[in-house]
């Protein structure tokens, strides 16, 4: 068989383990993607499963279904929910944060001989909890969907706020002059950039969707109005998880969507 033919027939074979676990994980509560990398860990270990040869494809997988998922979660999202998550969503992405880069920057410290800043720096870097990784996570569990939401807000806002730290510290590390106002400012404008993006295409969609309405086109429309917005956010502003977040959000907000969806309401 061609290279080709092998690259599909795995794919058959890892879409069907990929539905085996969803039904174990409704049966035992087990999540699917906990069971996925241990699969995939003991493949690249025991030498079965090449990883330099996916290592241009694991990215495009990775965000792929990392976009998806934050889509399927954000359209279930509505405003009063989100009103009532703000609160809690901060505080827990403040401390988490806080937490973990104290916990690794220790380690740091004490075992590998670091400075204090070139521990902080590590602690920023690798203490943060990563969306790609507690989105599918939280899906998988049997938890309420506030706790749900709170989560996976966290894990977006995580990624900020590591990035920010690790400029910040890393600037610190060379001696460089810091600007927070100025670092501050283009956060601010990078994130409020890409919200809106989010909100003015999702509104768009919304309405272009009432004019494919039983043309059968409206699906892969959506699908690729998603990525087109994840790759633009992530181009200009470096946030496109949540310009997904806001997209999904305001498309679950809009009656035209409602009306499409199968069913007539979510």
């Amino acid at each position: 068989m061609t290279h080709a033919t092998w690259v599909l027939a795995g794919l058959a074979v890892l879409l069907l383990v990929g539905k085996g676990l969803q039904v174990l994980q409704r049966r035992t509560g087990i999540p699917d993607a906990l069971v996925l990398l241990a699969l995939g860990a003991l493949a690249a270990q025991s030498g079965v499963l090449d990883v330099r040869g996916l290592g241009k494809l694991v990215p495009v997988f990775t965000t792929s279904a990392l976009v998806l998922l934050l889509f399927e979660g954000a359209i279930d999202v509505r405003v009063e929910e989100l009103r009532r998550s703000a609160r809690a969503t901060l505080l827990l992405t403040c401390v988490s944060f806080v937490l973990s880069t104290l916990a690794v920057a220790v380690v740091g410290f004490l075992l590998l001989g670091m400075d204090v800043l070139q521990a902080l720096l590590l602690g920023s870097i690798l203490g943060g909890t990563s969306s790609s990784v507690v989105v599918p996570l939280v899906r998988g569990l049997r938890l309420g969907k506030d706790l749900q939401l709170v989560l996976t807000l966290e894990s977006a806002l995580n990624d900020v706020l590591c990035v920010v730290g690790a400029l910040v510290l890393l600037a610190l590390c060379q001696g460089q002059a810091l600007d927070g106002w100025t670092l501050t400012l283009g956060l601010g404008r990078d994130i409020g950039a890409a919200l809106v993006l989010g909100v003015v295409c999702g509104g768009a969609l919304a309405l272009a969707l009432g004019t494919l309405r039983g043309r059968g086109s409206s699906f892969m429309v959506l699908l690729a109005a998603l990525f087109l917005v994840y790759a633009l956010a992530e181009g200009l502003t470096g946030q496109g998880v949540l310009a997904c977040l806001a997209f999904g959000m305001v498309l679950g907000s809009a009656p035209m969507l409602l009306a499409w969806a199968p069913g007539g309401a979510r």
